[in-house]
């Protein structure tokens, strides 16, 4: 892992990582699941570094599932605003910031689709099961 893990949360299917200026999702399977799609041999990288500045849209992820070998440029300075916690569901991923600032996402293709700001900083977020 290129960054330190200081806040984590789960769905069924990735684990998300964050740092005070990057996020990382990593596609997991459990060995069940690989036998029944037939993917025990597969060894292509399953994670995916964000910087929490940047805005994605979902494209890069299109074309690394295309393209084995591309590999997005993953900004590493450091921000002026850091994450301070982070939720997430099967739909969506919301990131707080230290400024008050929420950025949810959408899953599985994480573009960010919405910003909020609350007037003071979010200690910690839940989303309910249908995440509304």
């Amino acid at each position: 892992m290129d960054i330190e893990p200081l806040y984590v949360a789960i769905n069924s299917s990735h684990v998300f990582a964050a740092s005070k200026d990057n996020f990382l999702i990593w596609h997991f399977t459990t060995p069940k699941t690989q036998s029944t799609l037939g993917l025990s041999g597969s060894r292509h990288r399953k994670d995916r570094l964000y910087h929490i500045d940047d805005t994605p849209s979902g494209v890069a992820e299109v074309i690394q599932d295309l393209d084995k070998s591309y590999q997005p440029n993953t900004n590493m300075q450091e921000t002026g605003d850091p994450i301070c916690c982070l939720a997430v569901s099967e739909k969506i991923l919301i990131i707080g910031r230290e400024s008050g600032a929420l950025q949810r996402y959408s899953l599985p293709q994480v573009a960010l689709v919405q910003r909020y700001s609350l007037t003071t900083r979010p200690q910690s977020l839940a989303i309910n099961c249908t995440s509304s």
